[in-house]
């Protein structure tokens, strides 16, 4: 049985210091809710795909009472686009955000945004070709159908949906003229009405922005988000090398895992540079991932002296309220706990 760990780890690039919070919203502004069932299952293709074009992922599992469970999650393009890709991706995560932005998902999931406020959550050039790209993007998205059996879990209802069939969304553009001539931006984009209800459940897990647009591999990215969905808030998640090549939409003309390992490793190092992958090892047919202990959040660090100093309970603090405990320390040694005090005290006065 074979036994391979990925390794060879470049020098990290030097990272600028940390903000401690922004004016808009004094915790984390970078960590962003994402509903789950949109995490554990690919959205977006790493496969070249024509128009009209459809991909799926076939999964068995064993219920708690023995019973077997068929999965499955279909992906179907119309014939107007392709199956959305890694930079839809971007884009998804760039609406997730301004969602985020606009204090959360509101109940009638409308979202009215600009094209230039989101190509800035997305870290891109306003260069003319984005705009006609993020449109393209949005359209795209709201075309691709995603059919799902006994794989979306309905949170306002507390149960297991046997089929669900689902756009992410509809989007609307258009423009107004101001008085002095300009045109202003007025797009509206409306959730899925079951990712509405889900959103508003609390069926939430955090993603961090910062960690997400700092990885440059596509692959990488999408090998995050699934693995922060999968391992469900365990320092540990294992699964068979060819569920999770389907589960990234990766070619499935890499059958051996060897060969998925092989095709995996440059987004391997990617994780491990950035601190969020502790180890990633091959052993036979089975992948295990361990995540770094700064991105295990609730832990409390520094636990083993017997008497937590003011920058270690500034540290708890930050963490017990959503902060990651690599991010808390960073903050924390940056700017004292003095100041990360004062910022909890102003969050918990706004909050009431």
């Amino acid at each position: 049985m074979s036994n391979m760990e990925d390794g060879g780890l470049g020098k990290s690039e030097e990272s600028t210091p940390p903000t401690l919070f922004a004016p808009d919203n004094p915790l984390e502004p970078q960590l962003i809710p994402m509903e789950i069932n949109l995490e554990g299952w690919p959205l977006f293709s790493r496969r070249k795909s024509p128009e009209g074009g459809a991909m799926e992922v076939r999964r068995s599992l064993s219920t708690p009472d023995g019973r077997r469970l068929d999965q499955l999650w279909r992906i179907t393009s119309s014939h107007d686009f392709s199956l959305p890709g890694t930079f839809d991706e971007d884009v998804f995560v760039g609406v997730m955000a301004l969602v985020r932005q606009r204090g959360g998902m509101p109940q009638d999931g409308k979202i009215r945004f600009s094209l230039y406020e989101l190509i800035k959550v997305l870290r891109k050039r306003k260069r003319g070709n984005n705009y006609p790209k993020v449109r393209e993007s949005l359209d795209r998205m709201a075309s691709t159908i995603y059919y799902s059996e006994n794989a979306f879990y309905d949170a306002s209802e507390g149960e297991s949906l046997e089929t669900y069939r689902f756009t992410l969304w509809t989007v609307h553009f258009s423009r107004a003229k101001r008085a002095h001539g300009r045109a202003a931006e007025h797009h509206t984009l409306k959730f899925d009405d079951a990712i509405i209800r889900s959103y508003n459940a609390g069926y939430l897990k955090p993603l961090d922005t910062e960690l997400y647009f700092a990885l440059k591999l596509p692959l990488a990215k999408a090998l995050y988000r699934l693995v922060d969905q999968r391992r469900a808030g365990s320092a540990s998640w294992s699964v068979d090398a060819r569920d999770l090549r389907d589960l990234l939409m990766m070619s499935r003309k890499y059958k051996a895992p060897s060969r998925i390992w092989e095709v995996l490793a440059p987004a391997h190092r990617a994780l491990r540079r950035e601190k969020y992958l502790e180890s990633a090892v091959l052993d036979g047919d089975k992948v295990r991932y361990e995540i770094h202990p700064s991105f295990a959040r609730g832990g409390v660090w520094g636990q083993e002296k017997p008497g937590p100093s003011l920058e270690e309970k500034a540290v708890e603090a930050l963490v017990r309220h959503g902060v990651w405990a690599n991010r808390a320390r960073a903050l924390v040694g940056s700017f004292g706990p003095e100041k990360a005090f004062h910022a909890l005290d102003v969050l918990e006065a706004r909050l009431g």
